[in-house]
């Protein structure tokens, strides 16, 4: 992140956690639905990163949501890329034939709630 309008980086996080933290006291689905950060361990980037005989570059994480009690829940995809030039390319992506033979993993990423962190001016 770049600073924006004399704010930090961190002052933009805080702020645009808090926002989103608002957005989810909205939503009327169960508490423990209302995803609001996502913990990604060491051995799952080392395990993403270390395919392709460890020569990939990066870590994409695709956005996407599922619908719970009609409302939209985040959940987050992590794959690996590779570097072209200045370009990062996702690295074995499977289409909907290879869904079920692809060796390529994903990140794994585990929600919070339930991994979640101490009280900090992120999460509270």
């Amino acid at each position: 992140m770049t600073q924006t309008n004399e704010r930090s980086d961190w002052q933009l996080a805080i702020e645009q956690c808090a926002n989103y933290r608002k957005y989810l006291d909205g939503l009327s689905i169960d508490a423990n639905s209302k995803t609001k950060a996502y913990l990604i361990d060491k051995d799952s980037i080392q395990r993403l990163l270390a395919q392709n005989n460890g020569r990939l570059d990066a870590i994409r994480v695709y956005i996407g949501h599922e619908i719970i009690d009609g409302q939209p829940v985040v959940r987050l995809y992590m794959v690996g890329c590779t570097k072209d030039g200045e370009q990062f390319n996702d690295w074995a992506i499977p289409n909907e034939k290879e869904l079920l033979d692809t060796q390529t993993e994903m990140g794994t990423t585990r929600p919070c709630p339930t991994q979640c962190s101490l009280a900090n001016s992120l999460n509270s």
